[in-house]
């Protein structure tokens, strides 16, 4: 079974901020990683192909740490 095509974690983000619009920066990092944690342990691959890195004090993926 191939991987299907994955969206980047931008464009995650970009839908999680459309339905939820007050979502704070640190709660969304923090979800996007749950997200790719839980996607890697059910389906055996990554929901995202950029890389979601957690530090000590929070998580984040790199083209939204801005």
């Amino acid at each position: 079974m191939s991987k299907p095509l994955a969206p980047s974690t931008m464009q995650a983000a970009t839908e999680i901020r459309r339905r939820r619009p007050r979502i704070g920066k640190a709660r969304l990092h923090k979800l996007l990683y749950y997200v790719q944690g839980y996607h890697l342990a059910w389906n055996g691959h990554t929901a995202f192909d950029d890389d979601i890195e957690a530090w000590h004090e929070r998580c984040s993926g790199r083209p939204i740490r801005r």
